[in-house]
């Protein structure tokens, strides 16, 4: 139509755009909503990488180390996660010894180490045959788990005039050791035991 400034559809004015003038919003003479551009209609957002808390990725910057100690000696087993505020689990044989820094179900266990500075450090006093196992520290929230380290427990024995090797309870009082040795013991476990918890 002369002098019109835009196109009909079913009868309705449609703005036009002539070259050299700006983008008009249009919209849709059915539609309750102008018609936006795809592009910007899907969210940025994507899930945070492994290891991630609060926009800050956590690494150990120490782990547990396989181990060989005698048996009635402490051993400190180290895990430092730096950054990290979240719960810390240590792992025995695939089981929990305890939530956070409550291990009271093993008098002998204690998490030690500054924990503002994210050190979650297990401390064993008088190490004994049944602490021979495996461990692991565990960061929950961040879903990360260190190496396993193996720790190996030597019971030691002494060695009277020559004879086969006895512990102390063996030893007889009136006999003069001369010679201390070291035997290794290790304990016996079951081939499969539950996990406390699923391993990340």
């Amino acid at each position: 139509m002369p002098g019109s400034h835009g196109s009909t559809l079913n009868g309705m004015m449609m703005p036009t755009r002539c070259a050299g003038t700006p983008a008009v919003e249009t919209r849709h003479p059915y539609a309750p909503f102008p018609i936006m551009p795809q592009q910007g209609l899907l969210s940025s957002h994507r899930r945070p990488p492994r290891g991630s808390l609060g926009g800050v990725r956590a690494m150990f910057s120490q782990q547990p180390q396989d181990l060989v100690v005698v048996a009635g000696q402490p051993v400190t087993l180290p895990c430092s996660i730096p950054g990290y505020h979240g719960v810390v689990l240590w792992i025995k044989d695939g089981l929990a010894l305890g939530v956070g820094r409550d291990l009271s179900g093993y008098p002998r266990y204690s998490v030690v180490g500054d924990h503002s500075s994210g050190e979650h450090h297990l401390r064993i006093q008088r190490v004994e045959l049944m602490d021979d196992a495996v461990f692991e520290c565990q960061a929950i929230q961040a879903a990360m788990r260190s190496r396993p380290a193996r720790l190996t427990v030597l019971a030691l024995f002494i060695r009277t005039n020559g004879c086969k090797c006895k512990n102390d309870e063996e030893e007889n009082q009136d006999e003069e050791p001369d010679e201390l040795c070291v035997q290794e013991q290790r304990v016996e476990r079951d081939a499969e035991r539950p996990n406390y918890l699923p391993h990340f």
